[in-house]
């Protein structure tokens, strides 16, 4: 009995055109407008070394040459002032860098390349003068290899992995994806409306009918979680095989959140519909309403609110289920252990839990004076 009324609820959610928009077609399409309107966004912020002149003068301080050249930021031309005048004439250069007393930095206009080669000569500057300061007060200083010891290119930046992607944009997908696990909850509300009498003639007749009220609703319950899984593996392989976006090694992870995301969106879906006794319509404008706003705090549609939420109410991060699924992934991008993607997916387990629970206990209560 458990199998035939499963097989029956998987066949109508699969004819069920807008079902089948919405948790299949919608993402894919969503993830396809992603692709082609951001897969470009990252080429623009490649770095490109500035063209610059060096004015060769006797007074220029030797080192300054070697230290551009080895800083991987510039393309050095050497050249007299008459030529880099020119050259900066004919906008072939930003700057050129001329000693008149002292280091000259000459520029055209104000601009990003400008700004950047002042900082840096800034910098060369102070390090320079500090330098002399020190001998003029200790000259014994000399003796000990104090100049031998300065690195004027040595980084104090640290190379780290924060994840298996390298690509950022990831994060938008995995926004999708979270998405995607809330709409689950329609299918849940759907699950409770079929069984209650009052909402329709079909749920009537499942009323009056001799199988228990808690099959009826774990077979919905298998039948829609099937369904959504199915719609969430289709978008998976569409946007990793397809789009070619790569999640690295964590695809069984991504998974795995994202089914444990379905069951808790299908079991709060059909609490809320359990709870509200007022027509499918209705019912569902509620669920649309709150999983809205539940994605709106998670940061989805600008991330200064999930740092504000963060930082201001932090425990809303681990109420609201879009900030849940999606922090859970964006720990699989971010982080190289597990623990806090465990954590997430732990409490999405027992908000299932809690509200299958809960519902089973409502809807088991239901009387009807006529059907």
């Amino acid at each position: 009995m458990f199998f035939n009324l499963y097989k029956y609820n998987l066949k109508i959610l699969l004819r069920d055109k807008m079902t089948v928009f919405w948790l299949i077609f919608y993402p894919i399409i969503l993830a396809t407008v992603y692709n082609f309107s951001m897969s470009n966004l990252l080429l623009g912020e490649k770095f490109e070394k500035i063209d610059i002149a060096f004015v060769e003068n006797q007074n220029m301080p030797a080192d300054l040459l070697d230290i551009l050249n080895k800083s991987d930021m510039f393309n050095v031309k050497t050249a007299n002032l008459e030529k880099a005048q020119d050259m900066l004439s004919k906008a072939q250069i930003p700057v050129y860098i001329n000693y008149n007393g002292g280091i000259e930095l000459v520029v055209k206009k104000e601009g990003m390349s400008e700004s950047i080669t002042k900082v840096f000569l800034d910098n060369y500057s102070q390090i320079t003068n500090t330098i002399t300061n020190i001998i003029k007060d200790n000259p014994a200083i000399l003796q000990t290899g104090f100049l031998n010891n300065i690195d004027l290119q040595k980084s104090n930046i640290k190379n780290m992995s924060v994840g298996n992607s390298t690509n950022v944009l990831v994060i938008l997908y995995y926004g999708i994806l979270a998405m995607t696990c809330l709409n689950s909850a329609t299918l849940g509300s759907e699950a409770i409306i079929v069984i209650q009498a009052n909402q329709s003639h079909v749920a009537a007749r499942i009323n009056v009918a001799p199988t228990h009220k808690l099959k009826s609703f774990l077979t919905l319950v298998a039948s829609h979680l099937t369904f959504h899984t199915i719609s969430l593996t289709i978008t998976l392989y569409y946007i990793n095989k397809i789009l070619g976006i790569k999640f690295g090694t964590s695809m069984a992870y991504v998974l795995l959140l994202c089914v444990v995301g379905s069951i808790m969106g299908i079991t709060m879906g059909s609490f809320i519909s359990a709870v509200i006794k007022k027509s499918a319509g209705f019912k569902i404008g509620i669920i649309l309403t709150i999983n809205l706003f539940g994605c709106f705090l998670a940061g989805m549609m600008s991330p200064d609110v999930k740092y504000i939420v963060q930082t201001k109410i932090p425990i809303l991060s681990y109420i609201n289920p879009a900030n849940l699924i999606s922090d859970g992934l964006y720990s699989l991008y971010y982080y190289d252990t597990l623990d806090r993607y465990f954590v997430n997916l732990g409490i999405l387990g027992v908000y299932g839990l809690i509200f299958c629970t809960l519902t089973y206990l409502i809807i088991r209560r239901q009387k009807y004076a006529s059907i």
